[in-house]
């Protein structure tokens, strides 16, 4: 279940995990939007040293959130719309193609 929103992961291709890089405690969300709207509204101290992994939109593969490339045109869990992707070859030619820092704007921003 997601730590934030308390729906169960329905979607392998769009979920995310944060760990605190203290204790190694893991997190799980069903949307990227999710795990930064819970960093921001539960005052998550650790949220700048996180290591935060994302699901490819393509393969599933578990990929560092902060190095992903995202496209913003997705039907995701929560409605965010972002997918992570490893490489930029993998988006789809002529779609925006975005970073984790645009992403956290984005969603805060939104802040559903």
């Amino acid at each position: 279940m997601c730590i934030r929103c308390k729906m169960v992961l329905s979607d392998r291709k769009f979920s995310a995990q944060a760990i605190n890089p203290k204790t190694r405690q893991k997190y799980t969300f069903d949307d990227i939007g999710c795990v930064i709207l819970w960093f921001k509204e539960d005052r998550i101290e650790w949220a700048d040293e996180a290591i935060i992994w994302v699901n490819d939109a393509i393969s599933g593969e578990w990929i560092d959130a902060r190095t992903a490339f995202y496209d913003t045109e997705n039907i995701t869990p929560m409605a965010y719309g972002f997918g992570a992707h490893k490489t930029k070859e993998q988006i789809k030619p002529n779609q925006e193609i975005i970073d984790f820092l645009e992403v956290q704007k984005r969603v805060i921003k939104i802040g559903k």
